[in-house]
């Protein structure tokens, strides 16, 4: 969790934005005098847990209980440990920093309905109807509207190929180089968005536990083009669209039968969908990634006199990145297959690396 200073509205941090004392009939001291301050203890348990979710454009000199004060009560007690303080510092991944806002940042504040001034907050709604805030949340992280980065990543995979009859297969697929890109693109109104990204992976020869002789094998091959889509309440970014993937294992039944080693090279599309989240963690921004993955197109190329079914199943992703330096970031996946042919084909690859963003 971020430190942030403790921020508290009560007494004289409240009287600066009220008018000057000898026009009114009492002080501002004496009105706070004769109000009781509101806590948090003071919402009702039907209101727990329960947020007005308020867009908010930073601007000059703003600081973040000044932004908070111009929504709630007068008399309201809030400090950094206040749940919808938390909730809105959490709500806001795209904030570096809490104490140090920067003008045109846009935010999304979270204000108890215990706290909320109703006429404060019309006022604003009205003037805000006259200017349209604008953002996405995931939009908001990303410098540009549109961007590319180019990466690299070392990989070990293990692949077990099974057979009730013909026996198995468990090899080892170790990749010291894959290289790749990624591009994307989100129009400045839009939560919409669109995604892509290809790679090549230069394979070692794979060892396994039929043959102590190793064969040169075809590198991998993939891409995805992906829609997009932000899910701004739930602070998610879904995306759904078309991954590839060409890969090679070996023919069971050439194997055990003729005891010779054919290779079977896969193409395979997927039909993906997946969710995306960013989250601050020590201060850093981490960007994950989960997708689910469904065969929808296969086709088979071998060495095998035999001709093969090709495999059909699923896939699963799990990815994170983190930014190093401004430009250079980290990155790390985690992708397992479990598919099915005249073989049960499982393999889980593990990878790590670093990238630049152009």
């Amino acid at each position: 969790m971020k430190k942030i200073k403790l921020i508290t509205f009560i007494l004289s941090l409240s009287i600066s934005g009220l008018s000057s004392a000898q026009t009114r009939t009492k002080t501002n001291l004496q009105e706070l005098e004769e109000l009781s301050l509101i806590k948090e203890d003071d919402t009702p348990a039907e209101l727990k847990n329960k947020y007005y979710r308020i867009p908010y454009t930073i601007k000059n000199g703003d600081t973040f209980s000044g932004i908070i004060k111009k929504f709630v009560k007068l008399n309201s007690l809030i400090d950094g440990n206040t749940q919808m303080v938390q909730k809105t510092i959490k709500n806001n991944p795209n904030i570096a920093s809490w104490d140090n806002l920067k003008a045109g940042e846009d935010i999304f504040l979270y204000v108890s309905p215990v706290y909320i001034d109703k006429s404060k907050i019309s006022f604003y709604l009205d003037n805000l109807k006259k200017k349209p805030f604008k953002m996405a949340k995931f939009q908001a992280k990303i410098d540009k509207r549109f961007n590319s980065s180019l990466f690299y990543m070392a990989s070990y995979g293990q692949f077990t190929q099974q057979n009730a009859t013909l026996g198995s297969i468990n090899f080892i697929e170790a990749s010291p180089i894959s290289m790749g890109g990624s591009i994307s693109y989100f129009p400045k109104k839009s939560l919409l968005g669109v995604s892509g990204s290809a790679y090549y992976s230069y394979l070692l020869p794979p060892s396994s536990n039929i043959s102590t002789t190793k064969v040169d094998i075809p590198g991998e091959v993939g891409f995805n083009v992906y829609g997009e889509y932000d899910l701004v309440d739930y602070n998610f970014n879904i995306y759904g669209g078309v991954d590839y993937e060409r890969f090679t294992t070996f023919d069971l039944e050439t194997t055990q039968v003729e005891n010779r080693i054919a290779l079977n090279e896969n193409s395979i599309f997927y039909a993906t969908v997946g969710i995306t989240n960013v989250f601050n963690y020590f201060n850093k921004t981490f960007l994950t990634k989960v997708s689910l993955s469904r065969s929808v197109s296969s086709t088979i190329s071998t060495q095998a006199t035999t001709s093969p079914a090709p495999y059909e199943g699923m896939k699963y992703l799990f990815y994170v990145n983190t930014k190093l330096t401004k430009k250079v970031f980290a990155h790390s996946l985690l992708k397992i297959h479990q598919m099915n042919a005249s073989d049960d084909l499982t393999t889980v690859r593990f990878g790590v690396g670093i990238g630049y963003s152009l």
